[in-house]
């Protein structure tokens, strides 16, 4: 019953963000709620959807960071993440990490192996955290024969400071999650994480091992 349920409600929110044939790529705003905003487009390049959420958080953009660098703890914040690790990493901001997702039923769980690379410019008070998918199966395990791959991810993570206590938070994501899902699953499965990541990090980020 709770998998039917969850299937009805994608079908149902599929018609209401039927996206016009002919619509443009510039971004649209599709949900701006309790200071959460997020857009889509049609990404030109890549022939995907491309989501964008920001937020103002009270937080440093210190504080933002140690949860981003935090990998293992992703799956207490990031929706339908149920676990995440890293694979390699080296002392320039460049790690190989390795991201399971959860899927409604009857689709099959994924999983992603990603690079990410971090940039920081000390002046302006600003970090990059840019991320793409990487067809590679080493040091994964059984992963890759039990979990269908996601064929292609690409985002970023973008943290400015305002001042010493408040930092604008920008994430934006374009996945092809890889399968014979339907478009419209695919879309409404992508859709809602973005406003509801934003939301759980926002309590996240409260606990005091971060705040320092």
């Amino acid at each position: 019953m709770k998998e039917r349920v969850v299937l009805l409600t994608l079908l149902v929110l599929s018609v209401l963000n039927v996206v016009p044939v002919g619509a443009d790529d510039e971004w649209r705003v599709i949900k701006d709620e309790a200071g959460i905003r997020v857009q889509k487009r049609e990404n030109p390049d890549l022939e995907l959807k491309e989501y964008r959420v920001d937020s103002i958080f009270n937080e440093t953009i210190g504080t933002i960071k140690a949860v981003l660098d935090d990998i293992p703890s992703a799956h207490k914040w990031f929706p339908l993440c149920p676990y995440a690790r890293i694979i390699h990493e080296d002392g320039d901001g460049y790690r190989k990490i390795l991201s399971l997702s959860d899927f409604p039923w009857p689709c099959k769980d994924r999983y992603v192996v990603f690079l990410s690379s971090t940039t920081r410019d000390e002046d302006a008070g600003r970090i990059v955290i840019d991320y793409q998918s990487v067809n590679e199966t080493d040091d994964i395990g059984e992963i890759a024969e039990k979990y269908v791959r996601i064929e292609f991810v690409q985002g970023q993570w973008i943290l400015e400071k305002i001042d010493d206590t408040h930092t604008r938070f920008t994430y934006t994501i374009c996945a092809d999650v890889g399968g014979s899902l339907p478009a419209w699953v695919v879309d409404v499965f992508l859709q809602d994480r973005p406003y509801e990541m934003v939301k759980n990090l926002k309590r996240f980020v409260k606990q005091p091992r971060y705040q320092q």
